[in-house]
């Protein structure tokens, strides 16, 4: 009996106390030969499955890559730890987990890793054990790496929980080079061979579920999805990406059903009320649509939402409200298209629209709209970075990014060029 009432507390010490932690790639060495880059993302896509599958809050792997795409971080990664702290307070993390995989002369221990854990508000550093060995051995490195992580983060831990990939080494090398990939089709290159011999893993079904979805294969993404089991890890994915499924299949009530059951348990809140949002907007039912995009533009400020709740707003009527919705979202996300759509259409529909016109043209990029045409269609978004439904967002001033970036790299003078170049774009960037 105490067993059963130890093991209920334990978890809601972990949910209640546990700290959000960011796993970025680890930096490999330079002496690695460079076939080695892609270790730095094994080794961190195996940390969050970890940390996830052992019920510690972790950014998800897609919520990783975002970031890194929105400050122009590419592969190889050799992310500095000011960089690190950086993406860390930008994704509202309380831990930061980063690290790099050392060179070694040594066969026995030609692959070393060596992992940091920093918490973010005290500013202090937790060096955690070298874990060794040989690049073949990266599955039992990678397991005794993510032991010393679950035992620094979650203590008392009853025990540990190994993600179960079912991939031979060769297969996990590709699956992990198809999460650096942004072009669907190379992903499928790398891993339809795979699908063919039958594998059996949930990581890979999962993510090649993910690509025939972007390429709007409905039903190859389905049949996919049907393979990933229900387990802790996968199962809320899973049925977010059905409910997709299933509204793009022109199925709305299972959709509306599959996103209700997904709120109620509260799981990916800012996608599933947007999705909810859309959903009742396209069924009629405004008030509930309103609601819920509402309560989704307030846990987080998104460009897709602004413009699905400016849409409604203009189609219900409530014409003052959406223009008041549109300077705060251009003010928030200035180079978004959607949004210069939506500020295009309200210029034409304005009696001193030439005025305006040329008031605007100087600030901001916009193609003159002829017909009073509402643009574009309601927006459906989703946390897994599967493309064509949310794009991924990119800060409108690339070259403030890229001067920040050279700056915590120790390069004052080219840090210098970018931050010219930005105030020539936009003199007024508060950053």
């Amino acid at each position: 009996m105490k067993k059963l009432f130890l093991l209920p507390c334990w978890l809601l010490l972990t949910f209640g106390l546990a700290a959000k932690t960011l796993v970025l790639p680890l930096a490999v060495d330079t002496q690695n030969h460079a076939s080695f880059q892609w270790l730095g993302k094994a080794v961190s896509f195996y940390l969050i499955a970890g940390l996830s599958q052992n019920s510690l809050p972790v950014c998800p792997e897609e919520e990783v890559q975002i970031i890194l795409n929105r400050n122009l971080i590419r592969f190889p990664f050799n992310i500095t730890k000011a960089t690190a702290m950086i993406l860390a307070r930008e994704c509202q993390a309380d831990q930061l987990l980063w690290g790099k995989i050392l060179y070694s002369e040594k066969k026995s221990s030609q692959m070393q890793v060596q992992l940091f854990l920093i918490d973010i508000k005290e500013q202090t550093q937790k060096n955690l054990p070298l874990t060794k060995g040989n690049f073949s051995d990266i599955y039992r490195i990678q397991a005794e790496a993510l032991k010393a992580v679950v035992k620094a983060i979650g203590q008392g831990s009853p025990g540990i929980v190994l993600p179960q990939l079912n991939l031979s080494l060769p297969d996990y090398e590709k699956l992990v080079k198809s999460l650096l990939l942004n072009d669907s089709d190379k992903k499928l290159e790398l891993l339809l061979p795979l699908s063919a011999k039958g594998a059996r893993s949930d990581c890979f079904n999962f993510e090649l579920a993910k690509i025939f979805l972007e390429k709007r294969d409905l039903e190859k993404c389905e049949a996919q999805l049907n393979l990933v089991t229900d387990t802790l890890q996968f199962k809320d994915k899973k049925d977010f990406l059905l409910a997709l499924v299933n509204f793009f299949k022109d199925n709305a009530d299972m959709a509306l059903s599959r996103f209700i059951h997904l709120q109620r348990r509260n799981l990916y809140p800012v996608e599933t009320h947007n999705n909810l949002g859309v959903i009742y907007l396209d069924k009629g039912d405004f008030p509930m649509a309103e609601k819920c995009l509402r309560y989704a533009l307030s846990l987080k400020r998104d460009p897709e939402i602004y413009f699905n709740l400016i849409l409604l707003l203009q189609i219900t009527d409530k014409k003052e409200q959406a223009l008041q919705e549109l300077p705060r979202a251009l003010q928030l996300f200035p180079g978004d298209e959607k949004l210069l759509e939506l500020f295009s259409f309200f210029l034409a529909a304005a009696e001193n629209r030439d005025t305006l016109s040329q008031a605007f043209r100087d600030y901001v990029q916009f193609t003159h709209a002829e017909e009073k045409i509402l643009p574009g269609k309601y927006l459906l978004i989703n946390p897994f970075q599967v493309g064509l439904i949310s794009e991924v967002s990119v800060a409108g001033n690339l070259f403030y990014i890229e001067a920040r970036n050279l700056f915590l790299e120790g390069d004052f003078e080219g840090a210098m060029q970018k931050v010219e170049e930005a105030m020539e774009g936009n003199p007024f960037q508060p950053e």
